[in-house]
């Protein structure tokens, strides 16, 4: 799964306001501002209702309704929002801090893979004799879960066994 580097701002210049205030802070009509907003691609908040739509307000939010007198205008900002955003996901990538969806699946795969094949084929072959001696169920559970923390514990230590076949 690609994770995404998400820009953390200071929580004091952030504020989940309404459109109506953001209106009010940058001196425009609710109308215009609510258009603004939509061309220059914010969403609200997952808590906004229909009559109360909420959004994330910051100085970026400030400077790009002011800047974007029209839909042009809007639209060269948010071109230029998603070019730095792409610039970020890339200089991310090469630290490392990304990894493709595709590599997360096959490793999750594989992974599941094993520890079925663990659990379901090997396991019955190595216990099956303590299982048979074991005279309670207590003891029967406390067999199955040594074993269990084996396994994990050896993933946890030699991971690489484990994807590798």
């Amino acid at each position: 799964m690609a994770a995404r580097a998400q820009k953390t701002e200071p929580k004091e210049t952030r504020e989940l306001i309404p459109i109506v205030e953001i209106a009010r802070r940058c001196g425009i009509n609710r109308q215009t501002c609510a258009a603004r907003l939509d061309d220059l691609g914010f969403e609200p908040d997952d808590s906004s209702t229909a009559k109360m739509q909420l959004y994330w307000f910051d100085d970026e939010m400030l400077f790009s309704i002011k800047a974007a007198k029209d839909s042009l205008s809007a639209a060269k900002i948010r071109d230029t929002r998603a070019a730095a955003q792409i610039k970020e996901l890339k200089l991310a990538k090469e630290r490392g801090e990304l990894v493709p969806m595709g590599e997360v699946v096959d490793l999750s795969q594989r992974l599941t893979k094993a520890l079925y094949d663990e659990f379901a084929v090997r396991m019955q072959k190595r216990i099956a004799g303590q299982l048979v001696k074991a005279k309670t169920v207590a003891a029967v559970r406390k067999i199955l879960k040594t074993d269990a923390d084996r396994v994990f514990k050896l993933v946890r230590t030699n991971f690489e066994r484990y994807i590798d076949g």
